[in-house]
């Protein structure tokens, strides 16, 4: 059965309140998780654990929205998509963390951005009974080896603490109107990204224009809206 489409209206006030909420149970997953680690249940700490992430995600999440334009109809319907799917909830979990690395540290970075997609193939598996590409049966406790368990609940625990600094000590980033609109186009933004012609564009607007914080996403918007969404190219 396919999940029902969301369908929220996120006001300042109800983000706060889903911010709160959400590291709360941040907290009592990533506790529960520990627990059943120490019990040796590997598998259904692995998952707690996911869950955990998941949940500093949403806070994270819900915290960098109160600074957006929250009126904005297509801003909602994309606030509304990221708040249910699981990669973008685990992704977020990890900004806090990735803010205190050094740019120096790659390897790290690296790391830590290919571990966001384990985390959520890892994620099934270790709940369910289920057949590999090879056809054969697979059952959690034989799929998350106990080093992965244990890696994954410290990584839940440095995740929210990093997150809950964050929540504490910032502020929620004001977006332009631009980096809104950005936002907002999701999966559209890539495909002007793609676009052949989109640097001539882009090195056209920086020609003409000052070049500020606004110049990347008013360009793609710009772009999407006087070109791809009518199926026409810049021609300079």
């Amino acid at each position: 059965m396919s999940r029902k489409k969301q369908s929220v209206f996120f006001s300042a006030q109800l983000l706060e309140e889903y911010q709160s909420a959400a590291i709360r149970n941040a907290h009592s997953l990533y506790q529960e998780a520990n627990t059943l680690l120490s019990y040796q249940y590997n598998a259904r700490a692995y998952f707690l654990a996911v869950a955990s992430f998941e949940e500093t995600g949403k806070a994270a999440l819900a915290f960098n929205a109160r600074g957006r334009k929250l009126q904005d109809s297509a801003l909602q319907s994309r606030l509304n998509a990221e708040f249910l799917d699981h990669l973008t909830k685990i992704s977020a979990a990890f900004i806090a963390l990735l803010r205190g690395l050094k740019e120096a540290d790659r390897k790290s970075i690296q790391y830590i951005i290919g571990l966001q997609v384990s985390l959520v193939s890892g994620r099934e598996p270790s709940m369910y009974v289920g057949i590999n590409e090879a056809g054969s049966v697979y059952i959690p406790n034989n799929v998350i080896p106990r080093k992965s368990a244990s890696d994954c609940v410290r990584l839940a625990k440095d995740c929210l603490a990093q997150t809950e600094t964050m929540l504490k000590n910032d502020k929620p980033f004001a977006f332009t109107f631009y980096q809104d609109q950005l936002f907002s186009l999701g999966k559209k933004a890539k495909k002007v990204c793609e676009e052949s012609n989109f640097h001539e564009y882009l090195l056209y607007v920086i020609e003409n224009e000052e070049l500020n914080s606004d110049t990347i996403p008013k360009s793609v918007c710009m772009y999407y809206n006087d070109y791809l969404s009518k199926g026409k190219k810049f021609i300079q």
